[in-house]
């Protein structure tokens, strides 16, 4: 009897230490997609003594996001946008 229950809490403590921490991951850990995101910028510029803005934009801009849901993608893209956007201009010329 003490060699049959041995031999079943062997087999048990196998597959808890084989199977136990992927079941774990299973439920415990929120994978992320990769969402392909397409957008463009627009920008209104204001002249002088004039009374319609103009609006400039530019290409669509294509990037790879990782995110647990669309609306996480979106607010990250929004959020880059306003707050790490910066303009390098490389050169002004008259034509």
């Amino acid at each position: 009897m003490i060699l049959l229950s041995g031999l079943i809490g062997i087999i048990i403590g196998y597959f808890i230490k084989k199977y136990l921490p992927k079941l774990i991951n299973y439920f415990l850990v929120v994978y992320n997609n990769t969402y392909r995101v397409k957008f463009n910028i627009f920008m209104v510029v204001h002249k002088e003594n004039c009374m319609v803005n103009e609006v400039v934009s530019t290409n669509t801009i294509e990037i790879l996001v990782k995110g647990k849901n669309e609306e996480e993608v979106i607010e990250f893209i929004n959020k880059m946008v306003e707050n790490e956007t910066r303009v390098e201009i490389e050169s002004v010329e008259i034509v």
